[in-house]
């Protein structure tokens, strides 16, 4: 693909599991998609598979976890908006008390956005740095007019996401070999976390 978000080498598709919640907060099942791994191109077709063929009936929220490095921009961003596109409550989540470890990086980001509660463990990580252009055959006039058309594509995503804005000038002061793990009070002034939290215990059941 031609359009990367952060310099990991492997292609491998990101892996998707998907099981149920019984969370006290609902009177009905609510579904968890666990996505690890890179972020590439086909990934949101899947997920939206993976949802479709999971459904419960009166499903009622859906929890999106992550832990993934990063990968395919656009790709984060069309699982962003296909989980706002949901009609259920959504949350991304990234980290539990089983992987507090967790990561959240580049690509990835945009599709935690997606939701509309965010929320992370202490110990979890939220990382940005620029995007990159994967095809070095571009010449200086083709890589400014992709430059400024992803910019405006993120730009345009950081405002229906309702986050800050500032997201976007801390990504291009990060090279994309290095990464802005963004401190926890700052995750909340970007508004990349937020949104109606809710707290609740939680048991994951595995349908698979």
């Amino acid at each position: 693909s031609l359009i990367l978000a952060c310099s990991v080498e492997q292609s491998k598709a990101a892996e998707i599991q998907v099981e149920y919640s019984d969370l006290g907060t609902y009177l009905y099942p609510s579904m968890v998609v666990h996505v690890s791994g890179e972020i590439v191109t086909g990934d949101a077709d899947r997920i939206s598979t993976e949802i479709t063929k999971n459904s419960a009936p009166k499903q009622r929220g859906i929890f999106f976890s992550f832990d993934s490095p990063g990968g395919n921009l656009l790709e984060g961003v069309k699982i962003g908006r296909l989980i706002a596109s949901r009609p259920e409550l959504t949350t991304s989540l990234v980290g539990n008390t089983e992987n507090p470890d967790a990561i959240c990086a580049s690509a990835c980001v945009f599709a935690f956005l997606g939701a509309e509660t965010r929320e992370k463990h202490p110990d979890a990580r939220i990382g940005l740095h620029q995007f990159y252009l994967g095809n070095n055959m571009m010449d200086g006039d083709e890589a400014l007019g992709v430059g400024q058309l992803l910019s405006a594509i993120v730009t345009s995503y950081l405002a229906e996401r309702k986050a800050s804005a500032e997201i976007f000038s801390r990504m291009v002061l990060t090279e994309p070999g290095d990464i802005d793990w963004v401190s926890d009070p700052d995750l909340a002034e970007l508004r990349i976390v937020g949104g109606n939290i809710i707290h609740a215990s939680s048991e994951f059941i595995n349908t698979g």
